[in-house]
């Protein structure tokens, strides 16, 4: 059970999302997405661990302003594809929605 008080420890979530990751078939695409404000731990190193075993990992930063956001480790934890980072940050509701509905079209055109 997960209570809100300042400060989830990123790197934990992430563990725990490879965990959950990890009895799917080989050589389905696995993929993390990650909601948060970045304020929690040091993910950067699991992060690292995890994309190295071909897990990308989707990073939305969501703050009051992207300078309330620690918008440097975040760009660390995202993966890159195509030389592009797989970070964003989102300011409201109705585009937030938008990216999770293209996150989840991009899912399902990866298989």
């Amino acid at each position: 059970q997960i209570q809100p008080n300042d400060g989830t420890d990123i790197e934990q979530g992430l563990i725990a999302a490879d965990g959950l990751l990890r009895p799917w078939p080989f050589g389905m695409q696995k993929r993390i997405i990650l909601l948060t404000d970045g304020h929690g731990g040091t993910p950067e190193r699991t992060a690292a661990l995890i994309k190295a075993k071909g897990v990308i990992i989707d990073v939305i930063g969501i703050g009051g302003t992207p300078t309330a956001v620690n918008e440097y480790s975040l760009r660390q934890v995202a993966s890159m594809i195509d030389r592009v980072c797989r970070y964003r940050f989102i300011g409201n509701r109705g585009t937030l929605l938008e990216h999770f509905r293209r996150l989840a079209t991009d899912l399902v055109n990866v298989r």
